[in-house]
Parts: structure tokens; C-alpha cells; sequence
């Protein structure tokens, strides 16, 4: 892997093809997707209002 200054691990904010990484950082070069990743346990995961905000709920057993 190559070295990078600072390693950031995002699960949802900085998703891509969300508005903060098509409109503002597509921009800048200064980011590189290295990756996915997955979580042993399932979580609900949440985007809502109408900034397309990302939440991830405590509760495993929720379906939503």
C-alpha cells in the first residue's frame, strides 16, 4: 500500500455518489477511495433529510 499522510475511514458521510464527494471534493485531488469495508454485525443504516445525511443505528435488530 502507498503511504499516505493521514488514513480516514468514513462510513457514510463521504460515500460516493453522495453530495459532498460529487459536488465538493471531485474538485480536489487531495483523496483516494483505497477501499471497501464491512462490519461484522449488520446495522441499520440510515440516510435522511435533504442533505442526505448518514446515520448508523445502535440497534442490530431494527429493520428498516
Amino acid at each position: 500500500m502507498p503511504k499516505y499522510k493521514n488514513l480516514v475511514f468514513v462510513y457514510g458521510t463521504l460515500k460516493r455518489k453522495e453530495p459532498i464527494i460529487t459536488g465538493y471534493l471531485r474538485k480536489s485531488e487531495s483523496f483516494q477511495f483505497l477501499g471497501r469495508a464491512t462490519t461484522i454485525n449488520k446495522y441499520p443504516f440510515v440516510i435522511a433529510s435533504s442533505f442526505n445525511i448518514p446515520y448508523v443505528l445502535e440497534n442490530q435488530e431494527l429493520e428498516i
